[in-house]
């Protein structure tokens, strides 16, 4: 009973905390805050890193499929950051002129094969000249289809105004001439042209020509996720033949993968609007976008998961077929940094650096890819 001496007062009485009580409870949200919070953050980039390799795939996959339902090819264009060349963040479809049949509606080729033998790459060298009129708007990377059938050639080099040098693989199948050295006798042909775009040197302000983007759909990835074109890994035995990036190079042309009418892959354009066909399956990087201005490769041995996406677990890589255009991805594998694999004293950067893809891609040349992702 209160001092009034009425009990029913009891139940009015409002029961307050101590401001000891109230830094208590404080306190222990902080706590829980900091030990929550840092542990949650790699919960998020990795999401962002699994929903930006998602978008890739399917990107990838279907600028395949439209260059198979086209009959033409089609580019994925990997468009450079300006601030950071070595970054992509933004991927678009390559727009592709139409295929030419020559200058006039009676141009037709001869073919000669110019070495009975493959080259180290398996592809044939085979000559072709044109009976009447030539080949304007015609490219080197542009391919050559006969009678609307059969391999596509690759176009390496115009000996003269109305000759072609041309490359084919015939990934084991017979080709489908029977090319010889002496002249074949003519026949019909289609060029299928590889994309085109306008192009402003940073450095001198002239126009070249380049890859066009496609506007209307362009793939914009998750905020703090990139490709890493400097560690995207193209086939080859040297750095100058595996990176994708601008080590030292101030070019701000995209890196563009060409898809043939076949599926495959047909070229790729990188720095400096080089144009080649890989031999092996091409290895796109998806990390984070903070650590793609990479230390320099003299330097490599510095390198980490907090400044190189070559060394964090939590990134992903992309992987496309070259031969029928098939997209994958796999978990970024581990590089063992112990004495001889890959880091023996005796190794040069290059070497060392060369060994460090290897090791971290080799979960892309065995069963370990991570379906639907």
């Amino acid at each position: 009973m209160d001092q009034s001496g009425n009990p029913m007062m009891r139940k009015y009485t409002l029961q307050g905390i101590t401001l000891i009580e109230l830094l208590v409870v404080i306190l222990i949200v902080v706590t829980l805050g900091a030990v929550v919070v840092p542990n949650l953050a790699p919960s998020i980039e990795q999401r962002r890193t699994r929903e930006a390799a998602r978008g890739i795939s399917t990107f990838v996959a279907g600028a395949r499929a439209r260059a198979i339902r086209n009959g033409q090819p089609v580019g994925v264009l990997l468009q450079r950051l300006g601030s950071n060349l070595n970054a992509s963040v933004a991927l678009f479809y390559a727009e592709v002129p139409p295929a030419s049949a020559g200058d006039l509606l009676t141009t037709a080729l001869q073919l000669q094969l110019a070495s009975s033998t493959p080259d180290m790459n398996g592809e044939y060298t085979v000559n072709a000249r044109a009976q009447w009129g030539g080949f304007v708007g015609s490219r080197v990377g542009d391919l050559v289809q006969l009678e609307r059938k059969g391999f596509y050639y690759r176009i390496v080099a115009f000996p003269t105004a109305r000759s072609l040098t041309l490359q084919v693989h015939p990934n084991g199948g017979e080709l489908p001439w029977p090319l010889t050295p002496t002249w074949s006798n003519p026949v019909a042909f289609q060029i299928f042209r590889q994309p085109v775009f306008y192009h402003t040197d940073p450095m001198t302000g002239t126009v070249g020509s380049g890859v066009a983007a496609s506007s209307s759909e362009v793939l914009q990835l998750p905020p703090g996720t990139a490709i890493d074109l400097f560690c995207s890994r193209l086939p080859g035995a040297s750095v100058q033949d595996i990176d994708m990036g601008n080590w030292g190079i101030q070019d701000d042309r995209p890196v563009v993968i060409v898809f043939s009418p076949s599926g495959g892959i047909s070229s790729i354009i990188v720095s400096q609007g080089a144009s080649f066909t890989p031999v092996g399956s091409v290895n796109l990087l998806v990390g984070k976008a903070d650590k793609t201005p990479m230390p320099a490769p003299s330097a490599i041995d510095t390198w980490d998961d907090k400044n190189s996406n070559l060394f964090d677990m939590q990134n992903l890589w992309i992987t496309i077929n070259h031969t029928n255009g098939q997209v994958t991805t796999a978990e970024n594998a581990s590089v063992n940094r112990s004495a001889g694999q890959p880091f023996a004293l005796a190794m040069g950067n290059d070497a060392k650096f060369v060994q460090a893809m290897l090791e971290a891609t080799r979960f892309t040349r065995d069963t370990r890819t991570l379906g639907g992702e």
